[in-house]
């Protein structure tokens, strides 16, 4: 999946990508390639071109994904299947950059997915109060004055 993108000074001297670790289908990495060329081409710092890159890829995929990019890093995840790319990319006599990138599934998705059978309507039901204000971290200032005024 070539585009003109690819073709442009900025993001031609890079070398081919050598994934090192990958479940993403081969189109979904080609896109994920060429948004990396042009993050790292366009950005001065590794935090910014990891945001181009998790943009791009939420922009073209949907779905909420993660990026990680830079020469030294650790790193522990948990991913959605079929949706993850570990790789270096570099340009002639530079040091790698090491990306990965990968999607997460949203924490509705997640419990939905989780639940047991028939309680999704549940959850759904549920969710409905944290829109409106009474979620799990609304109300700590009133505790803290009902605290206040047993003192």
């Amino acid at each position: 999946m070539a585009s003109a993108a690819a073709d442009t000074p900025a993001t031609s001297d890079w070398n081919a990508p050598v994934i090192i670790r990958s479940d993403m289908p081969p189109d979904y990495c080609e896109e994920l390639f060429e948004f990396t060329r042009k993050g790292l081409s366009d950005n001065e710092l590794e935090k910014d071109s990891a945001m181009f890159i998790k943009r791009a890829m939420e922009g073209k995929l949907s779905g909420i994904w993660h990026c990680v990019v830079g020469q030294h890093y650790g790193c522990s995840l948990t991913n959605q299947t079929g949706h993850v790319c570990f790789f270096k990319i570099a340009k002639t006599g530079q040091k790698p950059f090491f990306v990965v990138c990968f999607q997460s599934l949203d924490e509705e998705s997640n419990a939905m997915a989780t639940a047991p059978e028939g309680e999704e309507e549940e959850l759904l039901e549920s969710k409905v109060g944290e829109v409106d204000g009474d979620g799990p971290l609304e109300g700590k200032e009133g505790d803290d004055e009902e605290d206040e005024g047993k003192a």
